[in-house]
């Protein structure tokens, strides 16, 4: 039930990096195209982050 847990946790973050609901700061909030390519990696390493705990759930749901 943790990991079904940790997945909707993950989930909602990935919601959160995709309404732009994450804080940059420094100097690339002056940068328009940095901003976007952040934001889209923010995504993507979320997404990778589920991927894993997706393959963990599934295994676990194996055994």
């Amino acid at each position: 039930m943790a990991t079904a847990e940790a997945l909707a946790v993950s989930f909602a973050e990935l919601a959160v990096v995709l309404r732009g609901g994450t804080d940059s700061s420094g100097s690339g909030d002056a940068d328009p195209l940095r901003r976007v390519a952040d934001g889209f990696l923010d995504g993507l390493a979320e997404i990778s982050r589920l991927d894993a705990k997706s393959a963990a759930l599934k295994v676990w749901l194996a055994c």
